[in-house]
């Protein structure tokens, strides 16, 4: 098996999610520590440390599933107006992804280094659903799970 963002013709949903989703979070992973090593003043988890206050249950509500659904439409309007735009799906899903990142990075600047990546698959892995004439809500069921079994993940970790 090739690992690779783009989906084999052969390759089921289910299948493409999980391999995208393993090759995402491994290095994201990988570049949080990294982060937090160096930064230590300003790691990444300290955003959700900073909704602490709301207890457990509410971070994954808000954090898990409410931020995803909205940041997904942010998301997949600019990819989906660069890809119109540029023929090129790698370089549509990377402008189309800067709009989160950036966003992101308001928050901390770090961030720009650990979740570019993870942004920048949800937009490549949305354009590659698109091409096979998926309907909207499936593509978007695929990039708001994606993003919400990402950031419960994040809470759970930072909570343990």
């Amino acid at each position: 098996m090739v690992f690779t963002f783009t989906r084999q013709q052969s390759q089921s949903i289910f299948l493409y999610f999980a391999q995208n989703f393993i090759l995402c979070i491994t290095p994201t992973i990988l570049l949080g520590m990294t982060v937090t090593f160096l930064f230590r003043e300003q790691a990444p988890s300290t955003f959700f440390a900073g909704n602490a206050s709301l207890g457990f249950n509410w971070q994954l509500f808000l954090v898990g599933l409410v931020v995803p659904f909205f940041e997904s439409f942010i998301l997949i309007y600019p990819t989906v107006l660069t890809s119109s735009a540029i023929k090129n799906d790698r370089l549509a899903a990377f402008i189309g992804a800067l709009p989160l990142i950036l966003l992101h990075s308001l928050i901390q600047w770090q961030k720009i280094i650990v979740i570019g990546l993870f942004f920048y698959v949800q937009a490549f892995s949305y354009l590659e659903l698109r091409k096979e004439n998926n309907s909207f809500w499936k593509r978007f069921s695929f990039v708001f799970l994606f993003h919400a079994l990402f950031n419960s993940l994040l809470v759970l970790g930072s909570n343990l």
